[in-house]
């Protein structure tokens, strides 16, 4: 049988994920900041999020604490999540 989960973010996002096998309880949301144009990608990149599901709240806090000494990373979110 599928679970159905899902977070919703501080600018409303909701972020879904589904699984057969594992209950998550929490999703890691990842803000990464906007990049400028360089040579590469002259129109620069936008910024983006990014998120990640954990089965314990101290999962969560580690892979967030990996993401923290990322350089593009503007903000981290721990969010509870609910089954749908």
């Amino acid at each position: 049988m599928r679970i159905k989960f899902e977070a919703t973010d501080t600018s409303g996002k909701a972020h879904k994920r589904s699984s057969t096998s594992h209950v998550y309880t929490h999703c890691i949301v990842i803000h990464f900041a906007p990049h400028p144009p360089s040579n590469l990608w002259p129109k620069g990149i936008a910024a983006c999020s990014h998120a990640e599901w954990a089965v314990s709240r101290a999962l969560a806090e580690r892979n967030a604490n990996r993401w923290r000494k990322e350089p593009s990373v503007e903000a981290i979110e721990i969010l509870e999540a609910r089954q749908v």
